[in-house]
């Protein structure tokens, strides 16, 4: 997976090298320090994590972008989440079931956008791993079926879907987008949202139909 990744950013850059003005590269890095006091010791658990985001137009008409994300852990990478659950309710697990709820935390490389966006002046279509986003709602939307938001940090970044979608601008303020998510070859619980947005003065009129298992 990491070769595949290394390949494809090679790729993009090899394709634009002729049109180097037509290449962003830009991201950003976020380290995170915690000192944990449990059971009378004391844990320390970073993390250092960087983005690194690039972008090409050298084809015409056309958006090539890839987002990919080194995140890497040290100190005590290993948890068990019943040792941050009250004893009353750790105590009814058995012992022998205490493996289960262990977890780690392990140094990762993901893509997490891979898409390419051909546009008109009226016509958008988009396929690959891309953000969804229906709309701000900067605390929470009941529109977006596809973004979970984080209660403590709820503007952070959202994560890619993989998806085929369709913009189309019918007139100066009239859009309809139609939006495909799939789930392996399974058509029934792939995701799937129609919506038409109008814009009225400052405000935006929406009608969505959406459906995602």
């Amino acid at each position: 997976m990491k070769s595949t990744i290394i390949i494809f950013i090679i790729m993009i850059m090899s394709a634009s090298v002729e049109h180097a003005q037509s290449v962003d590269i830009f991201g950003y890095f976020e380290p995170q320090c915690n000192g944990i006091y449990f059971d009378d010791t004391y844990y320390q658990f970073h993390s250092n994590k960087l983005r690194l985001d690039l972008k090409s137009t050298a084809i015409a008409n056309t958006e090539i972008g890839a987002d990919v994300v080194f995140l890497l852990y040290h100190g005590k990478t290993d948890w068990n989440i019943l040792d941050f659950l009250p004893e009353a309710i750790s105590s009814t697990i058995p012992p022998e079931l205490y493996p289960l709820f262990e977890f780690n935390y392990q140094d990762t490389l993901y893509l997490d956008n891979v898409y390419a966006r051909f546009a008109t002046n009226r016509f958008a279509f988009t396929v690959g791993k891309q953000q969804i986003s229906l709309g701000t709602g900067y605390f929470a939307n009941p529109t977006d079926v596809f973004n979970t938001k984080d209660a403590l940090d709820p503007t952070y970044e959202q994560p890619g879907h993989n998806g085929i979608r369709m913009d189309l601008l019918l007139t100066h303020r009239l859009s309809v987008m139609a939006l495909y998510a799939p789930i392996k070859l399974d058509l029934k619980n792939s995701g799937k949202s129609l919506r038409m947005k109008l814009g009225l003065g400052h405000f935006d009129l929406s009608l969505l139909a959406s459906e995602k298992q």
